[in-house]
């Protein structure tokens, strides 16, 4: 099933049956406009394919949590210091400008790996973009995993560090 937003048109793709209940609140990955989707609203897929910046979200999940600031902290490699705040559901990691955070790093493919962030859970799914030098989570290739609040992972020279902390109120 295919859903759109309805200000800038951007298609996510969700697995029939991905939220609970006839409707849920999502927001936009590209322009972060929040709108109901419910089942009566949900259009088949079209035969072309999702524009290039539509995010395809596998979990069913459309939002950040809102309640939470998740970043990306190199630790290691040629841009130590460096934070990144995930304000998407995922987040491409790569060397060029196409990834949506840019590791100044020769060892990084492209797009090497992207971070999808849950909704719900504050948690967060690394999956390696079948990058050339791989992935690493406690120096052991993967595919995919899961991550958690001060999770490490590498990719080439560059090891980097997920925190997930709550907004206070």
């Amino acid at each position: 099933m295919t859903v759109e937003c309805p200000k800038c048109h951007a298609r996510y793709s969700l697995r029939e049956g991905a939220f609970p209940g006839p409707s849920t609140q999502a927001r936009c990955a590209k322009c972060h406009t929040s709108f109901r989707v419910t089942t009566a609203a949900v259009k088949e897929a079209s035969p072309e394919p999702l524009a290039t910046e539509a995010t395809k979200i596998d979990s069913g999940y459309l939002t950040v949590p809102a309640d939470k600031a998740i970043a990306l902290s190199i630790t290691h490699g040629p841009m130590k210091g460096n934070v990144f705040h995930l304000t998407k559901v995922r987040n491409v990691v790569g060397r060029t400008a196409g990834a949506d955070i840019v590791i100044d790093d020769p060892r990084v493919s492209h797009q090497h790996c992207a971070v999808e962030v849950h909704e719900d859970k504050g948690t967060a799914r690394l999956v390696d973009l079948d990058s050339t030098n791989g992935t690493y989570v406690d120096e052991q290739k993967i595919k995919n995993c899961e991550l958690n609040h001060l999770s490490e992972f590498r990719i080439g020279s560059t090891t980097l560090l997920l925190t997930v902390t709550k907004f206070r109120t």
